[in-house]
């Protein structure tokens, strides 16, 4: 009894209560203790809360009084003081909260669902040594659940502890969200009558049900009606009503179409989600139907029964390269898809046929391609230990069966070098099986018979050669890179000086000449092999000469190779040694398209050749800006890369000759709005002296 001390704590705890510092001095009393504190603080989710001076606490026998104790950060306070009760007389604990954040304390009590807000208000604890009664009257401002904004809500409530009895209001008129929520909760009840909660929205923001159902339906917002009660117990808990969507929109995963609904209503019923029969319209708007069931337990563990959609015309497929880098495009067609099964092995069967009045256009990307190697002067290093492998949830396994009835409408385009730009552009008639999952690779089954199209042959972005498809087809087996391709594609090469092959040295003549080129193998790694062609009425086809040479080009793949590069690059054939082409060997270059056999051919030239055969005073150079930032200008790296000739036309003289070379750069292409994509220049450079130093006694005599 009277006795003092004086208290430093200083202590850590967990993740959420960091550490804290607690100052005060403890007069003990016959019945109880006062405890004065001094300027104390603690730390929760790395925010310093400060505990001022001055504050006192007594509590003894039945009586309790706190004096002006405050806990601040910033402009967050918790005032706790006491009060009589004007009626009983009775000590009241009154804690007055200034715009406490909910995300700091909150996961306290519970972590899901998140709430994140600024909460105001008076909560005032009755009865403190007796029968335990709390309330609450306040607001909460820009109040979210798990990331969802719900507005600013008006907040009140009581709760008692002798019965376990929770009742509690909520409302807001924000501009988002106009609602009323009333229930109660009693925690010591255990049956289904635990719960009673009634929500009477005039605007409510789809987005909400967003965690719920985005395993099958993404980026949902929009505005709602809604009449729900939620009922049940901590074994089971159900909501029941009707929602009728105003104004909404939602995604399909996987075919990533959005469409909208308008003044729709959704029914609810016990453990059950009634879509009923939902219109839906596209941005194009078309229509199509939604229809169907959605059991559930509390939005968990969902599984769909005969959710069906169907459409006479409908966007049914809207994706890109970054959703899937095989197989993407925008189909718009007719189409039935039917979802069954729950969330943990959902199927989702989509058969469809593309409009053939609308523009659809699908991309295959065989993923091969002449640099797509790996990069060797990057070298990753791996800082500290690797984390722990997430855990997927069980509610993500979903397959996806599609059928695709190709017609010309629809344009295929089967990249096969997306580096040198070697694109297989088609339009023709086929059904495709696509099958891809979660779990599961993509595998395309089904043949497509090309009708008409073309191959580009695009060398460097400034040398595009169409090929005009003649006739081809494209069959899957499973493996949608291991298709089997049997496609032939000419290219007419006109006006070309066809004198120099034939061996009498007396004709002279101009003539078109065909490039046949066929394609066969697999699809990924496709055999390009050529041959040329002569019109009917030509008179060269009667000059048994130039008929044996045109013959010995298809029998030797080396020489064809080079003749179709010459007569792609040059419109010319090579003669002897007196194309510089004639230098490399073609036979032996790994490459799968037409864009690929003529880079190599270069590149070989350039790279081995070129200051051999000029005993030195020809060579190339190469220069990268110094001043470039290569983690932030990636996509400006080919801009900025000069090459070209270096001549020495003594020692004292030498000519740099050539430029910018734009490889494959489009982005640069726009941006200087112009096609030439090789800008030069001629630099000359002439040395003071032999050593590059200026003489200064000659100097002193100019």
């Amino acid at each position: 009894n009277n006795d003092i001390t004086e208290i430093h704590l200083k202590t850590s705890a967990g993740k959420t209560l960091n550490d804290a510092e607690l100052n005060a001095s403890v007069q003990t009393l016959s019945d109880g203790v006062k405890v004065h504190f001094y300027p104390s603080s603690f730390i929760i989710n790395d925010k310093k809360w400060l505990l001022d001076k001055d504050g006192e606490l007594t509590v003894r026998k039945n009586f309790i009084d706190a004096n002006e104790i405050k806990f601040s950060h910033e402009n967050q306070q918790i005032v706790l003081s006491t009060a009589l009760d004007d009626l009983t007389d009775q000590t009241h604990i009154v804690a007055k909260l200034t715009e406490v954040s909910l995300e700091d304390f909150i996961p306290f009590a519970f972590k899901k669902p998140s709430l994140k807000g600024l909460l105001t208000g008076i909560a005032t604890v009755r009865d403190p040594f007796g029968k335990i009664s709390i309330e609450f009257e306040g607001k909460a401002d820009s109040l979210s659940m798990d990331d969802k904004y719900i507005g600013n809500v008006h907040l009140s409530g009581n709760a008692n502890t002798s019965t376990g009895l929770i009742e509690f209001k909520a409302n807001t008129t924000d501009t988002s969200n106009i609602f009323s929520v009333n229930g109660s909760f009693n925690y010591k009840d255990s049956s289904e009558n635990q719960m009673a909660v009634n929500l009477e929205a005039a605007r409510i923001n789809l987005n909400i049900l967003e965690p719920f159902l985005g395993t099958v339906f993404s980026k949902m917002d929009g505005m709602a009606a809604t009449s729900l009660k939620l009922n049940g117990g901590p074994e089971h808990r159900y909501i029941t009503g009707k929602a009728t969507i105003l104004d909404g929109a939602l995604k399909i995963a996987y075919t990533q179409c959005r469409y909208f609904i308008k003044d729709e209503t959704i029914n609810f019923e016990k453990d059950l989600i009634d879509l009923g029969a939902i219109r839906l319209r596209d941005s194009l708007g078309y229509t199509g139907t939604l229809s169907g069931k959605i059991s559930h337990e509390f939005f968990d563990k969902l599984s769909f029964d005969n959710v069906r959609l169907e459409t006479a015309k409908l966007s049914l497929l809207n994706t890109t390269k970054y959703d899937n880098a095989q197989f993407y495009g925008n189909v718009i067609g007719k189409a039935f898809m039917n979802i069954n099964g729950p969330t943990t092995n959902l199927h989702m069967d989509i058969d469809g046929e593309p409009s053939i009045l609308d523009s659809s256009h699908i991309y295959l990307a065989t993923g091969a391609g002449k640099e797509s190697n790996a990069i060797d002067y990057i070298e990753f290093i791996q800082f500290g230990s690797q984390m722990e492998e997430l855990k997927t949830s069980l509610s993500s396994n979903i397959l996806v069966t599609l059928r695709i009835k190709a017609n010309p409408a629809c344009k295929v385009d089967v990249i096969l070098d997306e580096e040198t730009g070697d694109i297989i552009k088609g339009q023709g008639n086929g059904t495709l099986s696509i099958r891809v999952g979660t779990n599961e690779p993509l595998t395309i089954r089904g043949t497509y018979e090309l009708t008409k199209g073309e191959y580009t042959f695009n060398f460097q972005t400034f040398l595009k050669k169409p090929f005009t498809l003649n006739r081809g087809s494209i069959t899957w087996n499973g493996d949608a890179l291991q298709a089997l391709i049997d496609i032939d594609a000419e290219y007419l090469a006109k006006n070309v000086d066809i004198s120099s092959l034939s061996g009498s040295g007396g004709f002279r003549q101009k003539e078109d000449v065909k490039i046949i080129s066929h394609l066969t193998g697999v699809l990924q790694k496709p055999q390009v092999s050529f041959e040329f062609e002569l019109p009917e009425r030509s008179e060269a086809k009667r000059d048994d000469i130039i008929v044996k040479r045109l013959a010995d080009f298809k029998n030797d793949e080396n020489e064809m190779n080079k003749q179709v590069a010459s007569l792609l690059l040059f419109n010319t054939f090579i003669i002897g040694n007196q194309n510089f082409l004639s230098q490399g060997n073609a036979s032996t270059l790994i490459t799968n398209t037409i864009g690929g056999v003529v880079s190599s051919l270069l590149t070989n030239f350039f790279n081995k050749e070129l200051e051999k055969a000029t005993n030195g005073v020809l060579s190339t150079y190469i220069d990268i800006n110094p001043s470039l930032n290569l983690q932030q200008s990636a996509a400006l790296l080919q801009a900025n890369v000069r090459a070209g000739l270096k001549i020495l036309l003594s020692n004292r003289l030498v000519v740099l000759v050539g430029g910018n070379l734009d490889y494959n750069n489009t982005p640069i292409a726009q941006q200087l709005d112009r096609k030439g994509l090789l800008t030069p220049d001629i630099t000359i450079e002439w040395l003071i002296n032999k050593d590059g130093e200026i003489d200064r006694k000659k100097l002193g005599n100019l």
